[in-house]
């Protein structure tokens, strides 16, 4: 068993690959891109690398933003090939020599989880001793970034699930938690002992029952619009996943090339 894998749950659309990207941009952490991953299995430390790796899945202007995600994104499928959907369904499958060249290496490495629990569950399966990030709290951003890189007419509600404030007033009764105070904690009702009633009642739509592994929670609305903000996030965000070369200048660069592309940074910087 592995325990470098981190699995990144969030909504299509909510910021995931930006964030791991900026995780990217330490030693310990290999990008979702096999021509990048090889080279880093030689030169982790190649910082200059890293920064124009995760700079390179940007589009140059707002022109290309309908194309980022099938032309310009690092993912999953980039890095593991098609084992990984083999993965997110929660069958087991070996990694190519790649992937264990990378774990052997010790290097920390992504996968996607786009279905909330049933997904993270999934892939616990296969990988059970993975960290969990979870994005909460990244309906603004959301929307942004939809309304940028789609052009299609489904809502935010049809990529997340269950997983956003519409859905979740459908199913809450009169005793559940407000939206945001379930949002604050990452969506798992046990972290709230004051809502013991309608525990139950909750799992049946938010079953985190049973998955014990480390959670970090990062908060998307808070904090990316900001760059005083994002900077400080992100060196709490690099502490908690024990990664000690945190440096606020290379994660500000791209943070201002890639918020750049979402709103306009005269009025946010």
């Amino acid at each position: 068993m592995n325990d470098n894998f981190i699995i990144l749950s969030f909504p299509q659309f909510a910021g995931g690959k930006f964030i791991s990207n900026c995780l990217s941009l330490s030693k310990l952490v290999c990008p979702q891109d096999s021509n990048v991953a090889k080279y880093l299995l030689n030169n982790p430390a190649d910082y200059d690398y890293r920064l124009a790796a995760v700079l390179g899945t940007l589009p140059r202007d707002r022109r290309g933003m309908r194309d980022w995600i099938a032309k310009f994104e690092f993912g999953d499928l980039q890095l593991y090939g098609p084992t990984v959907s083999i993965w997110q369904s929660g069958m087991n499958k070996s990694p190519t020599n790649l992937v264990t060249d990378l774990l052997t290496a010790g290097f920390r490495l992504f996968i996607t989880a786009h279905g909330g629990d049933v997904s993270v569950r999934n892939i616990l399966t296969v990988w059970p001793n993975s960290l969990i990030l979870q994005l909460i709290n990244h309906v603004k951003f959301s929307e942004i970034s939809k309304n940028l890189k789609s052009d299609n007419n489904k809502t935010l509600r049809d990529y997340a699930g269950n997983y956003c404030n519409e859905k979740y007033s459908e199913l809450a009764g009169k005793d559940w938690p407000s939206w945001r105070e379930f949002d604050s904690v990452g969506y798992d009702i046990q972290q709230l002992p004051n809502y013991a009633s309608v525990r139950e009642e909750i799992l049946e739509f938010y079953n985190w029952k049973g998955i014990n592994n480390k959670t970090v929670l990062f908060n998307i609305d808070e904090s990316i619009f900001n760059q005083t903000k994002f900077l400080i996030a992100m060196e709490k965000l690099y502490k908690q996943l024990g990664l000690p070369d945190y440096n606020p200048e290379l994660v500000g660069i791209f943070w201002r090339s890639y918020i750049n592309l979402h709103v306009d940074t005269t009025q946010i910087l």
